[in-house]
């Protein structure tokens, strides 16, 4: 089941100057029983912080809706049987998540039935999509076109979000792995 809509490799960049914050708003009305507010917020604030950690975006959320530059919610009905969650652009930039799905949050790989999904790891992949990333081929990215519980940003996640948002590259893919595998990430503005 796919996770997001293809777009074309950041044309849907933000264009403001870095560093840069953006605002996002989850809404109270468009939500789920399943999983309290409180920890959909601590699933988004992690999901928000693992591209901020890697390029010169802050992410804050806030209770204003119309001020909001990212939009986020569980719908129903849904009107695209085919995504779990998808990303719209509308100017306004919104993540719709299909509410009568079983959602979890911190179940991983084979935990995961095929009536669950890992709201966090389709979080991540979405934000991917506001940023301006297209789908991977890649079943270790994020950006990879169907979910598969990967949370953590692969190689490819980060050089091409850093190449979007003209954060600095690291030397080599090796030194980012050894970085990213000893929990060390860098985004500085070049």
């Amino acid at each position: 089941m796919a996770i997001g809509i293809s777009t074309v490799p950041g044309e849907l960049q933000w264009q403001r100057p870095l560093p840069m914050k953006l605002t996002y708003h989850i809404s109270k009305i468009h939500t789920i029983k399943s999983i309290p507010s409180d920890e959909i917020s601590a699933v988004f604030q992690r999901s928000f912080n693992r591209w901020s950690q890697v390029i010169p975006v802050e992410f804050i959320e806030t209770e204003e809706y119309k001020l909001a530059d990212i939009n986020i919610g569980f719908y129903h009905p849904w009107d695209d049987w085919k995504s779990i969650a998808y990303t719209v652009y509308n100017p306004k930039k919104e993540i719709r998540f299909r509410a009568r799905l079983n959602w979890t949050v911190n179940i991983r790989g084979d935990d995961l039935t095929s009536r669950s999904f890992d709201l966090e790891a389709v979080a991540v992949h979405e934000i991917g999509h506001v940023l301006g990333l297209y789908h991977s081929l890649n079943e270790d990215s994020v950006m990879y076109k169907n979910s598969l519980g990967v949370m953590d940003l692969s190689v490819e996640d980060v050089e091409n979000v850093q190449a979007l948002y003209k954060s600095q590259r690291f030397a080599s893919p090796s030194l980012l792995s050894w970085l990213k595998n000893n929990g060390v990430y860098v985004a500085v503005v070049e």
